[in-house]
């Protein structure tokens, strides 16, 4: 297998690891402003945040189901999908990327592949909870796949990710419609889903999370909505696709598509 410097990536991937409290946090952050400093992009991404596996991890985790084995199964599974989905992309394009993640394990893990793949030197892991993140405004994008109707202040959350952007940088989050009635049948009858855990979908409609956003201290804030069924169930049944080219092509759908995505930009 060809390194990342083989494959001629112009990207680095950088991990950091350690106990909670040791410092890790503050030290990376200090990194990653410095690193800005010298114009450079930077890209987060953190542990258990990719859609295939985010509810099943919670729902085992508070059920106390999940063994040692399937445990690192679903880690494996997220890190493999963020990876191949997000960070080797940007890594293939030069950005440096940030990654969040609870588990060592798992970081160690990424870093791995991350060498494998010649991206290692652009791409740093932190041992850390995204709820507590304030890397103070170094990034370009900041970037959240269905985390926000899984916090419990969807305002403060927001305003964290908004201090983690430079200047003039871009706060972008992908979320569920609860306007769409296809995610209540979906939750309800996916056996790795929950309504304890995705509660937080019925407040998240779509001017509420634009509200948010600028209560949060965002401006020119946009909203765009797409896809007729939830992604998860497209990516588990791939004959959902048809369907939905055939339900987005329905004129005055717009505002019960499955998916919107919600951006912001830091002024100040």
């Amino acid at each position: 297998m060809k390194t990342f410097a083989e494959l001629n990536f112009p990207g680095r991937l950088i991990a950091v690891e350690g106990l909670d409290g040791s410092g890790k946090s503050t030290q990376i952050y200090l990194l990653k402003r410095w690193l800005e400093l010298q114009g450079l992009k930077v890209y987060f991404s953190e542990w258990n945040s990719s859609e295939l596996v985010k509810a099943a991890t919670s729902k085992g985790k508070k059920r106390e189901l999940l063994t040692p084995t399937t445990f690192s199964l679903i880690h494996a599974t997220d890190f493999a999908d963020r990876y191949e989905r997000h960070l080797v992309p940007l890594l293939r394009a030069g950005y440096r990327i940030d990654a969040l993640d609870l588990s060592p394990r798992a970081l160690a893990r990424l870093e791995e592949r991350a060498r494998a793949e010649g991206l290692g030197d652009r791409l740093r892991t932190i041992a850390g909870d995204a709820e507590r993140l304030d890397p103070g405004g170094a990034y370009d994008l900041v970037y959240g796949v269905h985390l926000l109707h899984h916090v419990a202040d969807r305002v403060a959350m927001l305003a964290t990710m908004r201090r983690a952007a430079r200047r003039g940088g871009v706060v972008v989050c992908v979320e569920p419609n609860p306007l769409n009635p296809a995610w209540y049948a979906y939750i309800t009858l996916d056996r790795l889903r929950s309504w304890r855990v995705e509660r937080g979908l019925l407040t998240i409609v779509p001017w509420a999370l634009v509200r948010d956003y600028r209560r949060a201290g965002l401006s020119g804030v946009t909203r765009v909505m797409y896809g007729a069924v939830p992604i998860p169930a497209v990516n588990r049944w791939p004959g959902l696709l048809a369907l939905e080219a055939r339900l987005n092509r329905i004129p005055g759908l717009r505002l019960l598509c499955a998916v919107q995505i919600v951006r912001g930009v830091r002024d100040a």
